[in-house]
């Protein structure tokens, strides 16, 4: 179960994107948004779901829980192909397929 955080995040992209809650609760990706796959996190989880993202084929987004998560998420996926997502819905780096 996630934080609340988490849990506010994933209910906002899930809206803005037209997703659905990912029912593989034991996956990294919390919603499938058409041919997007999200996962939301915080900075303590961010390094196991980038290892877990870059592993899947897809486009694929990390959406952080606050600002100090997506800053980290910004130097930690600057030179992969994994997407960002802020906490208020908006992409801030697009992800590329792989």
């Amino acid at each position: 179960m996630g934080t609340k955080a988490h849990t506010t995040v994933v209910n906002r992209v899930i809206q803005l994107f037209a997703g659905e809650p990912n029912p593989d609760t034991s996956s990294v990706i919390d919603i499938i948004a058409g041919d997007k796959l999200i996962a939301v996190e915080s900075t303590a989880t961010l390094d196991q779901a980038i290892e877990q993202l870059l592993s899947m084929p897809g486009l694929r987004y990390i959406a952080a829980t606050n600002q100090e998560a997506l800053l980290e998420a910004q130097r930690l996926c600057s030179a992969t192909p994994l997407g960002l997502i802020n906490s208020q819905g908006q992409v801030v780096k697009e992800a590329v397929e792989t």
